[in-house]
């Protein structure tokens, strides 16, 4: 994205002024929070450098978090579950739960439904 040069005598955007270029979103936050997060893993590690040999009863095991996550390659694709075929499958379920109540308990769902059917 560009900054719009700017005459102040005609008080309008000169065509030919400098435009300064910047980038949106502005890079300097993920610069910095890359080298906190590479800093943060370096002193990990001398801290398990310093500590894991002297202890005995515990055993201190090295951070797995990789050093710069961002230059793994992100997967291509994921599966989503399938929110309808699971919505079906629970309504049958629920059907049936309430199909085998309705042949247990006869009596009570038959006062249960006419209370269901008369108007309001």
């Amino acid at each position: 994205m560009e900054l719009n040069g700017w005459n102040s005598k005609s008080r309008r955007p000169d065509p030919d002024a400098y435009r300064k270029p910047y980038l949106d979103p502005d890079p300097v936050n993920a610069i910095i929070a890359r080298a906190e997060h590479e800093i943060w893993l370096s002193s990990l590690t001398m801290v398990f450098d310093a500590v894991a040999h002297q202890m005995q009863d515990v055993l201190m095991l090295p951070c797995t978090i990789p050093a710069a996550p961002w230059l793994t390659p992100m997967p291509t694709s994921r599966v989503l579950p399938d929110l309808v075929g699971n919505a079906v499958l629970l309504k049958a379920q629920q059907d049936r739960a309430d199909a085998a109540m309705a042949l247990r308990f006869p009596s009570w769902f038959k006062l249960f439904n006419k209370k269901a059917k008369t108007p309001a």
